[in-house]
């Protein structure tokens, strides 16, 4: 902000809100965003602004992560945990779930007739220790089964041809080219 430039509190209150979406409730982020951020905060309690983004969860994306968590499938890859599920729905969810239980990395697919659709999440560590970024994950599962993929280092997704079966396989299989044993971690 510049000097003698402050906004208004809704729109200090907006940009806050903003930041602490972004920054995974201010999990991540470096020291310009902590300064914004307190610059922005001044004598408001950061709990009134995490309160407008956080969102009551229902009862059926409660029972996909859960159902997530009753069906992963484990396996280590030097020191990472690799989670693979699958749901019905709310894949996404259910992905964000298993990191949040303790995973690495969590796939987890949501089969259908047509095909899968597929969601990827990391946490930051295992990306910033392997370098891995979970979009080329993506892509390199589409040129492999034939759907189209993309993403983010920390979160991509996948829809197109493939059982759960096909997908856990080829997604460990480039996670296996993609950590050499040199990789630190």
């Amino acid at each position: 902000m510049e000097a003698g430039h402050r906004p208004s509190p809704h729109v200090a209150q907006a940009l806050l809100a903003g930041a602490a979406s972004d920054s995974k409730g201010f999990s991540i982020g470096g020291r310009g965003l902590f300064q914004m951020a307190a610059d922005l905060l001044g004598e408001k309690d950061i709990s009134q602004i995490l309160g407008l983004i956080s969102v009551d969860v229902e009862p059926s994306e409660k029972m996909a992560r859960l159902k997530s968590a009753q069906r992963a499938e484990l396996w280590r890859l030097g020191q990472w945990v690799i989670a693979t599920s699958y749901v019905g729905s709310f894949e996404a969810s259910a992905a964000r779930a298993l990191v949040s239980l303790g995973a690495d990395v969590a796939v987890v697919v949501n089969e259908s007739k047509g095909g899968s659709r597929v969601s990827m999440r990391s946490t930051q560590g295992f990306h910033a220790s392997t370098g891995v970024n979970l979009g080329l994950v993506a892509q390199k599962l589409a040129e492999g089964l034939g759907g189209t993929g993309n993403g983010h280092p920390t979160a991509a997704g996948y829809n197109g041809p493939g059982t759960y079966q096909e997908v856990k396989e080829e997604v460990q299989k480039i996670l296996e080219e993609l950590i050499s044993p040199n990789t630190p971690g």
